[in-house]
């Protein structure tokens, strides 16, 4: 899922149960500052792999060259050993869409989680 109002206990067991599923996570640390965490859930024994990503409420700002600089490699890192990357966001979050797109995402699907719209978003390796 994208954004939703999680209290902080909520987006606590949210992290710790995408790090138990998934193969890798990595915390990125900008100026002594965690930013981001991502992880790498393996969807199936065909190399195909969803990446996750929650960022903190320190993201970027001026730091957004080297976040994305930072992004670019854990998705090279995680092509590495997956075929095919998949990630969810929700439709009205245009950031987050165009930061997937600029990563080489594209749009494969677009539906509905409850009363919200989201986009599937796939990267095969070599793009």
């Amino acid at each position: 899922l994208d954004r939703l109002d999680l209290t902080d206990l909520e987006m606590l067991a949210v992290l710790r149960s995408g790090v138990a599923r998934s193969e890798r996570s990595i915390v990125v640390w900008l100026d002594g500052e965690p930013v981001a965490m991502f992880g790498i859930v393996r969807e199936s024994v065909l190399g195909e792999a969803m990446l996750w990503m929650v960022k903190t409420k320190g993201t970027p700002g001026a730091r957004k060259k080297t976040f994305y600089k930072m992004s670019r490699e854990i998705v090279s890192q995680a092509q590495n050993f997956c075929g095919k990357l998949y990630g969810t966001v929700q439709v009205r979050n245009c950031s987050s869409v165009r930061w997937m797109e600029a990563l080489g995402f594209k749009i494969v699907d677009t539906y509905n989680i409850g009363r919200h719209p989201f986009h599937l978003m796939e990267l095969q390796r070599g793009n």
